[in-house]
């Protein structure tokens, strides 16, 4: 007689949670992850095998204003992470300045789609954090504007400029 063996399917937040994936692809139609949003954060900020994070198709968008923040801020805590795509929301530029400058090892950073809510101060501090980071090999930014329309992308656009080494990152 064969013993029954039962294999049970991970939540993606289980998966963060015991460090059993590299890398992380939530999108707008992952409804545990947005539901859950305390829990992706508590698992997010005790992960220590995350590479890549892609937070696309407007899951930042499906989340609450400070969700999004408490998600960015658990960002800095996994030291593993090299590669972050972030599309599709309202974010506020200040949580990704200081998401950039947290996560020392980052080397590739991706916005597109992110319409970016704060002060013309924030998006300095962002275009420090971004020029001053010593591992980061590539910025892109596509398709992003300010919340308020007489603040100037220019400042990013021109680091976008600048960081564009080609990096390959395996998750």
């Amino acid at each position: 007689r064969k013993p029954l063996i039962s294999f049970r399917n991970m939540t993606v937040i289980e998966q963060i949670r015991d460090n059993s994936i590299t890398k992380l692809h939530l999108t707008g139609a992952d409804d545990d992850a947005i539901d859950n949003a305390k829990e992706l954060v508590d698992a997010l900020e005790k992960n220590s095998s995350l590479v890549v994070i892609e937070l696309c198709d407007d899951f930042m968008g499906c989340l609450r204003n400070d969700a999004r923040r408490d998600v960015l801020h658990a960002l800095r805590n996994i030291s593993s992470l090299q590669e972050l795509r972030l599309e599709d929301g309202l974010i506020q530029i200040g949580d990704i300045a200081e998401a950039i400058a947290e996560v020392k090892g980052l080397q590739k950073l991706t916005l597109k789609g992110i319409t970016f809510q704060g002060v013309e101060e924030d998006f300095h501090a962002c275009e420090a954090a971004l020029n001053q980071h010593g591992s980061l090999k590539n910025f892109a930014m596509d398709d992003c504007s300010p919340a308020l329309g007489d603040i100037s992308m220019e400042v990013l656009n021109d680091v976008a400029g600048t960081k564009n080494e080609n990096v390959s990152i395996m998750a």
